[in-house]
């Protein structure tokens, strides 16, 4: 894992382009994550408060999401949103690159496990039925509930606590402090 920064802009791209193929392909209805994520990854400055990191096989970006250290919004109770909390969200993997959520999960929990101070949750909020099934079976996430709020879609809140994994290192190397 690896910050994104306006270098990997064309990279970026690709890895969105195959994305949407595939949402067009399921009839997902898209949300606008992946502009902000190019927005963000184009700016690469640190004013919005949130960090696009990127996973990579060899030269092929197979993953981009943003982390940002604060609290959840839509959705959560209000004693949730003032627990010290890295969100995950923007998140896109490549669709020909399977498990891209199972190499991200444990360097998620590693990562924040490792900060100075860790938050007490990693949460973030999944908007596709499936993708939250996949994220809570395969991925161990825990699903804390699903939301409809007016005008949106059903939200599927989820969360894991922050884990220190030695045997991460050899799985994946990160360019974050």
């Amino acid at each position: 894992m690896t910050p994104l920064t306006s270098k990997h802009s064309s990279a970026l791209h690709e890895l969105l382009g195959s994305s949407m193929e595939r949402q067009i392909e399921r009839q997902y209805v898209f949300d606008g994550g992946a502009a902000t994520l190019v927005d963000l990854v184009q700016r690469a400055d640190s004013l919005s408060g949130k960090t696009a990191v990127g996973l990579w096989d060899g030269e092929v970006l197979i993953g981009a999401t943003a982390l940002q250290w604060a609290a959840p919004e839509d959705g959560w109770t209000i004693e949730e949103r003032q627990e010290p909390t890295l969100l995950v969200a923007l998140a896109h993997a490549h669709p020909s690159h399977r498990g891209v959520g199972r190499l991200l999960t444990p360097w998620v929990r590693d990562y924040a496990a490792r900060q100075p101070n860790p938050p007490a949750w990693i949460r973030c909020t999944v908007r596709v039925p499936r993708l939250a099934d996949y994220f809570e079976r395969t991925c161990g996430w825990q699903r804390v509930r699903e939301v409809a709020l007016p005008g949106k879609r059903t939200m599927h809140l989820l969360q894991q606590t922050p884990k220190i994994d030695d045997g991460l290192g050899s799985l994946v190397q990160s360019g974050l402090g």
